[in-house]
């Protein structure tokens, strides 16, 4: 009965990783208008602190989601929180708009390394009739955190500053990895050479995903909708 049940407690540093991602992209919401109100810069450069983000996450998806293959699904994880916790970081010193793009850009980044291997332990880890479930489960932990951030965001940002509220995420950032560090457990399934990596789809990959996203504001299509993330 344990072992049947080992999924689930292995899944523990996975959902906590779901949350951050949620919660603090639920924050992040809010942020853009308030750092181009602090910094005295037009309000349409709203637009690009949520863009550069975007377009990193999009861009850097499906690479970092095949090199977790080879690294191991803990190391990809925890290498992922710490630097969405750094660019966070780097966020809360920004002073200018250059800057704040750069920490977002890192960001995004991090969130790209999280976001595929937790999606890889529900496929490879979960049982097959069980797997449905646990898909509904991580959308269910992104989704009630993103759903609470932008208030608690917002009220942070009224009370405090959006530097404070930054801070607040690199602190939950912070949390989240020594929670994923002592409980994601070592062996964390069959780790793949790196052959056969089509170095020149990954290049292009980057480039033309970081073209459509700043071709389109907030990485939207002209119909409005998300554009899609891709894999090798």
């Amino acid at each position: 009965m344990g072992q049947n049940h080992a999924y689930k407690r292995g899944f523990i540093p996975y959902a906590f990783a779901a949350f951050l991602i949620g919660i603090v992209g639920g924050f992040s919401t809010v942020l853009g208008p308030a750092f181009v109100q602090d910094i005295g810069i037009p309000y349409n450069n709203t637009t690009w602190t949520a863009l550069a983000q975007a377009m990193s996450t999009a861009a850097c998806a499906p690479i970092l989601g095949k090199l977790g293959d080879v690294i191991g699904r803990r190391t990809t994880l925890l290498l992922g929180i710490a630097v969405y916790g750094i660019g966070n970081a780097l966020s809360a010193l920004a002073n200018s708009l250059l800057f704040m793009l750069a920490a977002r850009f890192i960001v995004g980044i991090g969130s790209a390394a999280i976001a595929p291997v937790v999606l890889a332990y529900i496929v490879t880890e979960f049982p097959q009739n069980e797997v449905a479930k646990g898909f509904s489960l991580y959308m269910l932990i992104s989704s009630a955190s993103v759903v609470f951030g932008p208030t608690l965001g917002s009220l942070m940002v009224r009370s405090y500053g959006w530097r404070t509220m930054i801070w607040v995420c690199v602190a939950i950032s912070a949390a989240v990895f020594f929670v994923c560090l002592i409980s994601c457990r070592k062996a964390d399934g069959i780790r793949r050479p790196l052959t056969h990596f089509d170095t020149t789809g990954a290049v292009l990959v980057l480039i033309f995903f970081s073209l459509a996203r700043a071709s389109h504001p907030l990485g939207k299509t002209s119909a409005g909708l998300p554009l899609p993330p891709c894999g090798f």
